[in-house]
């Protein structure tokens, strides 16, 4: 991969070419060393198997349909758009008019769910070239002050100086995401009312529609196109790229990135192709679409192209950094002139130097009375949808991705030592993992107990470095137990608090742009694993409860003197750690006793990981109880 050295990303950049190579150094055999090391090696690898970008195939008639339809399917499901929304009347509400040069500014509130309300910025021409005239979505993504930003002023303005109606619509941020409600939720269905709105202008053409965007515009602009056959044109500039480009270790990209399960199926250059024939204009720069143009554009003319559709897909960089400045905007309006009217204008200089803009404090005074409620009222709207759902098993394997785990690449378990002390034999076990992964364990077997023994998996935040003077472990075994200490993922030597650097900088031994990323903290590394964990469809949770089957199933198979019909796992000390041994216990039926305390945590409070829509189905109390019933009924 090739960037500029002075771009502000370079961290972004250098950080995937390390995960890369040292996804590529163990492919052979691992070098050896400490063992903290070695499973710091094997976390970056899982890291970037997990982030392959899914292959976009040159699929063409029925058979590239057939395949939209289902990536769209799953796409709505992860966004939880399925079934759509009910499409509630718009009920627009219109301010007084802002006079331009070129045309009247409204403010329009106008509705998206039952009583919610979206406001977004209307751009109506004083002079219509003909009637009716193209419609433009235009997100405006993070800029500073959203659509009263010059920028994005500048390229409404410019569109409605060409006789387009420009309708700028919000990036507001709201999620639940135990409910199943993420920031693409509400943003990808306020941009299809917004097309709504649009074709109910008597000034707009409903058969001609077109979107436009950078950044988190280009998001709202590239999801849109995903689901949406009615936009004729789009200019996504500054983010279609791989996921695994905006994916990292030591923290999260904006929040309204991330959402369930999106990377078990898709990648975005094929989300921004599912409109095909829709014309696309991609836009890329200095930033994380600095290498698209080479490594996934051309999978995207391929497609266009196996389909009779060449000419209508462009990608063009400019060496910037990550803006959309004037040369961008005229090739947007040269975009959408080309394919929404069928005209032809300049490529340059079709922006006039004076688009006289308004002030900021014009634009804040400049009001709309908004009906309804406030967008977090769309977690009652979803809690209301669910109120007749109950605990299920297979919605739970599918919310935690337990089917999804990759199969172990080492074969089979490990004794590197075995000592005895007292008469209890103390076997220290490396056990097969997810993938690349392993896992370190304690085994501890008191030699004079009777055969076969019950087994007690305990799960510790501080792993095999439990003391037995704690009396978890020793109680147990005083009880006939054989006790097992696995060290499962973000435990003992794989915490956070060690990963970032609390007890050994582990992470910055083979990935030194952490320092840029902020990786010496905690909560940031943390939030990082969360949020790659909503897009893998793999939560921490879900990795956890994955890493504890592994580990009951050595115990049933490699351990002689197990009775496998009496197993007990055991979590304290850590409401990570709880919940992750109460979903293991109810998926997983040699689990037969369980011992979990919580400590009141619940997903209601936000106490727990991220496990998106497991609200719908019930909180703690109530997968609790249905254990119970199946353990004990």
């Amino acid at each position: 991969m090739v960037y500029h050295k002075n771009s502000v990303l370079t961290g972004l950049f250098c950080l995937i070419v390390l995960l890369i190579m040292a996804g590529h150094s163990l492919a052979g055999t691992p070098e050896e060393g400490p063992g903290d090391e070695s499973n710091v090696r094997s976390l970056v690898r899982y890291f970037e198997i997990m982030n392959t970008p899914k292959p976009l195939l040159p699929r063409t008639d029925d058979d590239f349909l057939k395949h939209r339809d289902e990536i769209r399917e799953k796409f709505l499901k992860a966004t939880g758009l399925s079934p759509l929304p009910e499409r509630v009347p718009l009920d627009p509400h219109y301010s007084e008019p802002l006079d331009h040069p070129w045309c009247k500014v409204y403010k329009v509130a106008y509705q998206i769910w039952p009583e919610i309300y979206s406001v977004g910025l209307l751009f109506v021409p004083k002079e219509l070239p003909q009637t009716p005239v193209p419609g433009i979505l235009c997100p405006h993504g993070h800029f500073e002050n959203g659509y009263y930003n010059e920028t994005v002023q500048s390229r409404c303005f410019g569109l409605a100086r060409l006789g387009f109606v420009v309708f700028s619509t919000p990036n507001d941020h709201y999620e639940d995401i135990p409910l199943g409600v993420s920031n693409q939720t509400h943003q990808i269905w306020r941009n299809v009312r917004g097309l709504d709105f649009l074709q109910s202008l008597p000034e707009v053409d409903p058969e001609r529609l077109g979107a436009c965007g950078c950044s988190g515009g280009g998001t709202q602009v590239q999801m849109l196109i995903a689901i949406e056959d009615r936009v004729k044109a789009a200019t996504i500039a500054g983010l279609t790229c791989d996921f695994r480009e905006l994916a990292f270790l030591a923290g999260t990209c904006c929040v309204c990135n991330y959402f369930a399960d999106v990377m078990r199926f898709t990648d975005q250059p094929e989300l921004s192709a599912l409109g095909m024939p829709c014309p696309v204009q991609y836009l890329t720069m200095n930033d994380w679409t600095l290498s698209f143009e080479e490594t996934a554009f051309p999978l995207v003319q391929a497609l266009y192209a196996a389909n009779g559709y060449a000419d209508l897909v462009e990608c063009r960089y400019e060496d910037t950094g990550h803006e959309y400045g004037r040369v961008k905007r005229e090739w947007t309006y040269w975009w959408m002139e080309k394919h929404l009217r069928g005209g032809t204008i300049a490529e340059s200089g079709t922006e006039p130097e004076e688009l006289h803009l308004f002030d900021l404090k014009t634009l804040q005074d400049h009001k709309v009375t908004v009906p309804g409620q406030p967008l977090s009222a769309l977690s009652e709207v979803y809690r209301a949808n669910s109120l007749n759902l109950k605990p299920d098993l297979d919605a739970l394997r599918e919310m935690l991705g337990t089917d999804y785990a990759l199969p172990p690449e080492q074969q089979e378990a490990v004794t590197p030592s075995e000592t005895s002390q007292d008469g209890l034999l103390i076997r220290k076990v490396t056990i097969p993992g997810e993938g690349p992964l392993s896992i370190p364990a304690t085994v501890l077997v008191k030699q004079d107990a009777p055969k076969p023994q019950p087994v007690a998996l305990i799960l510790d935040k501080d792993g095999a470095e439990m003391s037995l003077e704690t009396g978890k472990a020793k109680s147990l075994i005083d009880a006939g137990y054989m006790v097992v200490i696995p060290e499962i993922r973000f435990v003992g030597g794989l915490s956070f608090d060690l990963l970032t650097g609390g007890k050994g900088n582990a992470f910055r031994t083979f990935i030194p742009c952490l320092d840029f990323l902020g990786g010496g903290d905690v909560n940031a590394v943390r939030a990082g694993w969360d949020r790659l964990g909503l897009w893998w469809g793999r939560p921490i949770t879900g990795m956890s409860v994955t890493d504890i089957d592994f580990v009951v199933d050595f115990a049933i198979t490699h351990c002689s003197d197990a009775n496998p019909k009496e197993i007990r796992l055991v979590a304290g000390g850590s409401e990570e750690l709880a919940v992750a041994a109460l979903f293991a216990a109810l998926l997983n039926p040699n689990i037969t006793e369980l011992d979990a305390d919580l400590n009141g945590a619940s997903y209601k409070n936000g106490k727990l990981p991220f496990v998106s829509g497991i609200l719908r189905y019930g909180d703690i109390p109530q997968w609790h109880d249905l254990f119970e019933r199946l353990r004990h009924p």
